[in-house]
């Protein structure tokens, strides 16, 4: 995948764990993740993300894990939850 599909995130607002690992994500949008109040595991691990969204985690609550392994991250910044 290189994209996320918005509209079948939105239909899961009870989804616990997200692994989109080993994929070719390259930019996400920053509400792309809005949904998913109760996600408490986000795998982002081996993709191809250089930089993430500040509002990419807000409202993510319950979220206690997240991988973002084996990307091309060159700063992680403070995220908003």
């Amino acid at each position: 995948m290189t994209q996320i599909p918005l509209s079948a995130l939105k239909v899961l607002p009870t989804l616990k764990q997200l692994k989109l690992s080993a994929n070719l994500l390259q930019n996400l949008d920053g509400t792309a993740l809005k949904a998913l109040s109760n996600l408490e595991v986000l795998d982002l691990s081996r993709n191809r993300l250089s930089e993430l969204p500040k509002e990419l985690l807000t409202g993510l609550n319950k979220l206690v894990e997240i991988n973002l392994g084996v990307n091309q991250l060159r700063t992680v910044r403070e995220f908003n939850f």
